[in-house]
């Protein structure tokens, strides 16, 4: 789309600085009402940066240029401008009606936004950032049937905006929900950033204001902290403020010192809030409100590595200035209330192992060292990774294997345990099973006591079908670590010998999970339990779930890299005749979709290489497993190589999507073409005087 940008008074310098450009754009608009235009390319955001007001309005190109629709003109709503509640008009003679929704960080709280009384707590929001660590705002789109709708925000201190677009093959439409009409010639002042951090023992927060806009007389803005938000205890942790501050004529900045009070307490990075309040003649902008984060410097520590597989057996270094420990302390380790043992190496260093986690996500760590002349007590935080992203041992085979098949592994024996000798260590391997009726892994034991040497060729044992539809299980190969008989013997003795063994037989490495293939005895037993499968399932279901999933581009080229990433190797094994298989990332529900292209780049549909809809998303290495129960044993009965038949009736009830709801869905405010999911946004903000993004 195209943009062009107004100056209100002579002598306005302008800045276009856009993520996709290779230089920053400068202007001069010498008087009032001169222009300049720019046009942004796909999946890019951009700001607009003046020192005076603009009016801001976006183009639509139009059929020619879009490839639906005709050319319309909208205004860019100033962030400044947002309104708290809108009653808005979607027009009944469009076939394609969107809204998109922004809102800035500061009130960013999907379950009080409302459209038509349903919270948007489930929608999927997009950030947008000013820059590579601060966020301007977040956006999300939404279809809407033709009539009246409202649209609220739950806190009336917060706002929000909204933009109404449709179109027709040859028609289109796109205009504000709403806006405030402030007045923007006014002194604005904010917050220089977000977020503001200092170490504990710092004694100050340094808090910087500056102001741009109208700078030629007097300003006031009060400064306040907030009682009610952020962790860190007011007195305790800091000294609450409420100030009034004036700015002379042509002052551009101010300066605000928030108390920190120290302690000795070891305890994680706390935050507190400050808010702003505009005096007459202010107006706040970009950032009102700021986050204050106190640093901890009693026991600080470091993990290396920060993540680890949700299965467990990452081993880990923990470092720290105030660590001094020897190999008689004893030292345990706390993950989110998991203890484990940990141990001294002989370089000084702490060495914990991961166990199994309940959950994904950021998780607290403690770590508690004690002995006769010393006591330690660290925190940080340890991230717990989906077992696909933390896999550290590589598998050279297909995703599906099959009894008696040679597999090979490589892992880095480097890796195996930090600060140590890797060759001190022997590896054993194990063949994982899940077992769908105990929901738990049986390992079997398959090499013990191997040299360390990072490979190992092996073949998978032989597995009979336990029942006559049992077609295969998940599986994982996983390298264990042990100590060389020789290491052991020179070992100390009692205690600390054994809290070392533990620790390394803890320490696991484990490939991603793959799927052995335990065909039923006949062709007829593999037809009856497709014909079984069916009969249980819905194809009102199916369609169902899948009119709710995001819709496949119709070309590889359209596919948008925030809501589908390309699968590996499975692709080729499932749809055969495909080039690409795309899934979709972390969907809200339980179920996802998959698109699949050929070599042209075209989307395939139906049997026996078209996606399917998984009613079990492979999201982490739980749901991985369901997804091979749900979905994966289905395709097996219907779809292997001797029933290509019964296929049909595998897409029946797992569909291709046929790309026919992708419709070049392009916000007023956006880029240009674009597909449903894939939405486009301009935020403006003043600040000496507009700033412009768009994604």
């Amino acid at each position: 789309d195209l943009y062009r940008i107004l100056a209100s008074q002579s002598s306005t310098s302008v800045t276009v600085n856009c993520s996709t450009l290779s230089e920053v754009l400068t202007y001069n608009l010498d008087t009032a009402g001169s222009w300049q235009e720019f046009t942004t390319p796909d999946k890019s955001f951009c700001s607009i940066t003046s020192d005076k007001p603009l009016l801001v309005m976006q183009f639509a190109l139009g059929n020619n240029e879009d490839g639906i629709g005709d050319p319309f003109m909208m205004m860019i709503t100033p962030v400044e401008q947002y309104s708290n509640n809108y009653v808005f008009n979607v027009l009944p003679e469009f076939e394609i009606n969107y809204i998109t929704l922004y809102v800035t960080p500061e009130d960013f709280q999907p379950e009080s936004i409302f459209v038509d009384d349903t919270n948007l707590e489930n929608s999927t929001w997009v950030a947008v950032y000013y820059s590579s660590a601060d966020i301007c705002g977040y956006i999300t789109s939404t279809s809407l049937l033709p009539g009246e709708h409202q649209l609220y925000h739950a806190d009336v201190s917060s706002q929000i905006g909204v933009s109404a677009y449709g179109f027709n093959a040859f028609n289109s439409y796109g205009y504000p929900g709403g806006l405030q009409l402030e007045p923007v010639q006014l002194a604005i002042i904010s917050f220089s950033q977000s977020e503001f951090t200092v170490l504990e023992n710092e004694e100050f927060a340094r808090v910087k204001l500056v102001r741009s806009g109208d700078i030629s007389r007097e300003a006031v803005v009060l400064i306040g902290s907030d009682p009610y938000k952020g962790d860190a205890a007011a007195r305790s942790d800091y000294m609450p403020i409420i100030e009034i501050l004036t700015f002379l004529p042509e002052e551009l900045t101010k300066r605000v010192d928030v108390v920190i009070n120290d302690d000795t307490n070891v305890e994680f990075d706390e935050s507190f809030f400050l808010y702003l309040v505009s005096g007459e003649g202010v107006h706040l902008s970009p950032f009102q409100r700021a986050k204050v984060v106190i640093r901890n410097d009693d026991g600080k520590i470091t993990l290396t590595p920060r993540y680890g597989s949700e299965i467990g057996g990452t081993p880990i270094i923990v470092t720290g200035d105030k660590i001094t420990a020897s190999a008689e302390d004893n030292v345990t380790c706390v993950f989110d209330g998991i203890e484990t043992d940990g141990f001294v190496t002989k370089d000084g260093q702490v060495l914990c192992v991961s166990p199994e986690m309940r959950r994904t996500g950021r998780v607290p760590f403690k770590l508690h060292i004690e002995g006769e002349k010393n006591m330690f007590n660290g925190i940080s935080i340890f991230r717990s990774v989906p077992h696909e992203r933390a896999a550290g041992v590589s598998i050279e085979t297909n995703p599906l294997i099959t009894s008696g098949d040679m597999v090979r592994l490589r892992w880095s024996k480097e890796a195996i345990l930090p600060t140590e000798r890797h060759d001190r260590y022997t590896i054993n391997v194990a063949l994982g099973e899940y077992d769908e009726n105990s929901a738990k892994w049986v390992y079997t034991e398959l090499a013990k006591d191997m040299p360390n040497t990072g490979y190992i060729e092996i073949a998978v044992p032989e597995r009979s079908p336990k029942a006559d539809n049992d077609s295969g299980s998940p599986v994982v190969f996983q390298i264990g670590v042990s100590e060389s008989s020789t290491e052991t013997q020179i070992r100390k003795r009692g205690i600390f010998r054994n809290i070392i063994k533990n620790v390394i037989r803890g320490i696991t490495f484990v490939t991603k999970v793959y799927i052995l293939v335990k065909y039923p005895k006949t062709e007829v037993i593999r037809r009856a339990a497709c014909e079984l499968w069916g009969l249980a399932e819905s194809r009102e279901a199916s369609l169902q779930i899948l009119s709710e999933l995001p819709p496949c581009p119709c070309t590889v080229s359209e596919i948008n890299g925030n809501i589908f990433k390309q699968e590996s190797i499975a692709s080729v094994i499932f749809h055969p005749d495909s080039d690409k298989c795309f899934r979709q990332r972390m969907p809200s529900t339980t179920a996802g979709q998959q698109c699949c292209y050929d070599e042209d780049g075209d989307i395939i549909v139906g049997q026996d290489s078209g996606g399917t809809i998984d009613f079990v998303a492979p999201k982490d290495f739980k749901t991985t497993i369901g997804h091979f129960f749900v979905d994966v044993v289905p395709h097996i009965f219907c779809c292997t190589p001797l029933l290509l038949s019964k296929c049909e009736k595998y897409y029946e009830f797992r569909p291709s999507d046929d790309c026919s709801r992708t419709r070049p869905q392009r916000p007023a405010f956006a880029r240009g073409r674009s597909s449903p999911g894939n939405t486009g946004w301009i935020a403006v903000h003043i600040q000496r005087s507009w700033r412009i993004h768009s994604y």
